[in-house]
């Protein structure tokens, strides 16, 4: 008996949808190691709970929620490969302005991370311009 509201797809997801929870988790765990070893519990705890808590939602969520299926890695067909294209899109625009304001601001102010800012910014641009050439080379 099918749960889902939505048909099947007709592919299985990458990894049966498993890689981005199982990801968060491994996050959770390399992020809280080491917090753990230089003596803080405390955050290394609440780091692992959050990745773990992620990775739960996802797949809790996902059985009864597409959106929470497609952040779980499970696109299979076009209309979720763009809804994923479009989502991807608009957090790098959202990025980019956080990253660009951040160094204006850091320009104005002589704040000390002018710097990580300029760097996301030249990382940004160089990301954009190269997938944008190989995109309209490749068609």
């Amino acid at each position: 008996m099918q749960t889902k509201n939505r048909p099947r797809p007709e592919k299985s997801p990458p990894a049966g949808g498993w890689l981005v929870p199982g990801l968060s988790v491994a996050l959770g765990v390399l992020l809280a190691v080491p917090v753990a070893l230089r003596g803080d519990l405390g955050l290394a705890a609440a780091l692992l709970a959050v990745m773990v808590g992620y990775a739960v939602v996802l797949v809790v969520l996902s059985r009864r929620f597409e959106a929470a299926d497609l952040l779980r890695g499970a696109a299979v067909d076009e209309r979720q490969h763009s809804v994923h294209a479009r989502a991807a899109s608009f957090c790098g625009y959202a990025m980019a302005t956080a990253a660009v304001g951040g160094f204006g601001y850091g320009v104005l102010t002589d704040h000390p991370a002018t710097t990580a800012f300029a760097l996301l910014c030249f990382v940004g641009g160089v990301s954009y311009i190269a997938a944008m050439v190989y995109h309209a080379v490749r068609g």
